[in-house]
């Protein structure tokens, strides 16, 4: 029954295999050491026995093994040898008693590559394992002004308090505003309980995000989950159903799509005293103050991106409590759009 198996993930293998060759990609496992910025410039950090996200498990450390695989990690190694024999034997091992030895291996980037064990992660990747031990070395890179180095080491802090390796962000200072959005001071480190709790969560969380279609947005379920938490707290998402929680993902979809445009908001909270001159040249010497109104699609309520614009309303009006008023209309669709701003105007509106 195993070598059935073998021959199963053989077959997995050889159709990574050509796919990636025609997309132009390496064919087998990356390799570590060849993309390792020089030597001299990182340095390595023993993290000792982690828990690895199997599906972070994407290389080798050295080339040695790099060609048995593809890379997703499944054999391309024919049947009739050593390598698929004991493969096989691996996998009956697994079905018996499971896999518990740790593997080795190098985090780097928040990417894993395996130094030894890289048949067991093989078998457990055929299994749909979760997540396998290891002794994990990381390899800190030199600092750069990159925003994917930004958000890496952003990241290295967040572990540092929380131990969570299975979270990740395409936008700099998500880390930070999870830890905020979990109840936590900048500097608080999560007791066992806060990282059991966050694990099932989130485990859910993304689930129901993925079903819904979430590996087809160019976001990471932690982009998704991040703009959750700012519609709906912390402690009212921990006690969702699973029932909940997969009407609620529907529900916020929208703000899921409105995350894939890339372009990062730069919102100066800070007035400066140039405020009375730009509001001089926004209104007429005759109109002694700013009267502005807010159409929303929706309500802050349901949409994340409603409620970023509802914030910055209401920190419009207490910046500038003598320049500026202001008054919002919620669901307001395109049928209901030309009352809203007709209404707006009576009311003495002279930005809509």
């Amino acid at each position: 029954m195993t070598m059935d198996d073998y021959n199963k993930a053989y077959k997995a293998g050889k159709k990574d295999y050509q796919a990636r060759l025609l997309r132009g990609e390496q064919p087998t496992l990356k390799i570590l050491d060849d993309i390792l910025p020089p030597r001299g410039s990182y340095s390595e950090v023993p993290l000792g026995l982690v828990q690895i996200p199997i599906e972070q498990i994407v290389g080798t450390k050295t080339g040695g093994r790099s060609s048995a695989f593809a890379g997703n990690f499944m054999p391309i190694l024919r049947e009739n040898t050593e390598f698929a024999y004991k493969w096989a034997a691996l996998s009956e091992s697994h079905l018996n008693e499971g896999i518990r030895d740790p593997i080795k291996a190098y985090e780097y980037m928040n990417k894993f590559y395996v130094e030894e064990g890289n048949k067991r992660v093989s078998v457990l990747k055929y299994y749909d394992a979760v997540s396998v031990p290891g002794v994990v070395t990381r390899i800190l890179p030199p600092r750069t002004d990159e925003k994917e180095n930004r958000i890496y080491y952003e990241f290295v802090d967040f572990y540092e308090l929380s131990k969570v390796n299975y979270i990740w962000f395409t936008r700099t200072g998500s880390f930070a505003k999870l830890q905020a959005l979990t109840g936590k001071e900048h500097d608080q480190v999560w007791s066992d309980d806060d990282k059991l709790t966050f694990s099932s969560v989130y485990t859910r969380f993304t689930a129901e995000f993925e079903a819904a279609g979430g590996k087809k947005l160019s976001i990471t379920p932690g982009d998704a989950f991040l703009a959750f938490l700012t519609v709906y707290d912390y402690d009212t998402v921990c006690g969702m159903t699973a029932a909940e929680m997969k009407a609620t993902v529907a529900k916020t979809w929208e703000e899921f799509h409105l995350l894939e445009h890339d372009d990062e908001i730069d919102v100066k909270m800070d007035p400066t005293v140039e405020k009375k001159p730009l509001l001089t040249r926004l209104l007429p010497l005759s109109s002694p103050k700013l009267k502005a109104a807010f159409l929303y699609a929706k309500t802050p309520s349901s949409s994340a991106w409603t409620y970023a614009h509802e914030l910055g309303r209401l920190h419009l009006e207490q910046t500038f409590p003598d320049e500026v008023s202001t008054i919002c209309y919620e669901n307001i669709t395109p049928d209901l759009a030309e009352k809203a701003i007709r209404d707006a105007i009576k009311k003495g509106c002279n930005i809509v």
